[in-house]
């Protein structure tokens, strides 16, 4: 997929460094950390309220200053949900609980934002890795099952995102990100150690 007007979105400074190296140089980069803190309230019931919360979180156990989080984070979502163009979310190649939950966080913006809902083509696609050439369109349903999964976790609702993850693996998985409910289960167990964000 060309750049042109597409927003790449992805979550740390490792990937954005690779998208530098593959020409996209204007990335948004939300730095997060959503494999551990809170996450209530949900974006989808008070976004101002959950990004309050992970700015205060960062700042407490990750040493960021909250005013600058907070005022970056609210840019960021507003910048992905209100996107006119493609939206190409960038994670890592390899399946890790950072990129699952920062992936199924922006689905469920978008979705919220009405991508996915009502169209066969939703705009959304995602990369694992930096190369924009390796885009896999998502489809609407791929779209609800990413902010499904996503609300899942927020309840802590261990049996319906086992669940979500089976019937994924029953359709065939989730375009590009097959694994992103699995990963979401153990998210949802409580946090996980910075040695088994990513795996190997």
């Amino acid at each position: 997929m060309a750049s042109g007007d597409a927003l790449h979105v992805t979550y740390g400074d490792e990937l954005a460094k690779g998208l530098r190296e593959h020409g996209v140089d204007d990335a948004l980069v939300v730095r997060e950390a959503l494999r551990d803190g809170p996450l209530v309230p949900s974006p989808n019931e008070d976004s101002a309220a959950f990004i309050a919360t992970r700015a205060r979180h960062l700042a407490a156990h990750h040493g960021a200053d909250e005013a600058e989080v907070r005022a970056e984070l609210t840019a960021a979502w507003q910048r992905i949900a209100t996107h006119d163009g493609e939206v190409v979310l960038h994670v890592d190649e390899a399946p890790c609980i950072d990129c699952a939950a920062f992936a199924a966080c922006a689905l469920e913006a978008l979705h919220r934002a009405g991508r996915g809902i009502a169209r066969n083509a939703t705009g959304v696609s995602i990369v694992r890795g930096s190369d924009p050439a390796g885009a896999v369109e998502l489809t609407p349903q791929d779209i609800a099952a990413g902010a499904g999964a996503w609300r899942l976790l927020v309840a802590g609702d261990d049996a319906g995102l086992t669940l979500a993850a089976t019937d994924l693996e029953g359709m065939g998985g989730m375009s590009g990100f097959p694994e992103l409910p699995a990963l979401l289960v153990r998210r949802a167990k409580g946090d996980v150690p910075l040695d088994e964000v990513h795996p190997g």
